[in-house]
């Protein structure tokens, strides 16, 4: 089974791992997907010829169930949904963005009714910048599962009421974005 890091503490996990020192006591880590994270504490670790009684493993390692070989929250989660593959964190897209192909067809009557009559929803960021960068720390799009960037799509709070012309501007400025991205990354 693959253990993952979230992105967000890769750079801290090999400055620790380079220059060592750092506890993983000192920060807490969130966990909020589905395989989670293991906790280790570098100070109780023992020497690797000698063997550590079970009472210290358990206090060790607090969020990992060293019997099942997975996380306590992936444990509580479940397996992951039919048809949904393992996280495999990715630093750079490896498909250009496709808007009905990765984040479907929005949007939704719920989104269209939640804006005044006359105007239109608009997702902010916009769904292209949200595949290529994330929104507001989180992950971008191509990290993402389907169901997570539908989720994120179909969402009311993933945008807001705009005029149409507000709303047909910015459309052309994502498509030079979308095109700027896949000239950047080497898509086309």
């Amino acid at each position: 089974m693959f253990k993952r890091l979230k992105t967000s503490l890769l750079p801290l996990a090999i400055t620790a791992a380079v220059f060592g020192g750092v506890s993983a006591n000192a920060m807490t880590l969130p966990e909020n997907r589905v395989g989670g994270y293991r906790h280790f504490d570098a100070a109780s670790r023992p020497a690797e010829t000698s063997q550590v009684p079970e009472s210290q493993q358990a206090a060790a390692f607090r969020c990992y169930d060293t019997a099942s070989e997975c996380s306590v929250a992936a444990k509580k989660a479940g397996p992951l949904p039919a048809g949904e593959a393992p996280y495999q964190l990715k630093l750079f897209p490896d498909e250009a963005y496709n808007r009905v192909g990765h984040y479907g067809r929005t949007p939704t009557p719920q989104q269209r009714a939640s804006v005044p009559a006359g105007m239109e929803f608009d997702h902010n960021p916009t769904l292209v910048q949200h595949y290529y960068e994330g929104a507001n720390g989180s992950l971008p799009g191509f990290n993402l599962t389907r169901t997570e960037r539908l989720q994120h799509a179909q969402s009311l709070s993933s945008g807001a009421a705009a005029t149409p012309a507000a709303q047909r501007a910015q459309g052309a400025a994502a498509a030079a974005y979308s095109r700027e991205q896949k000239l950047l990354w080497g898509l086309e």
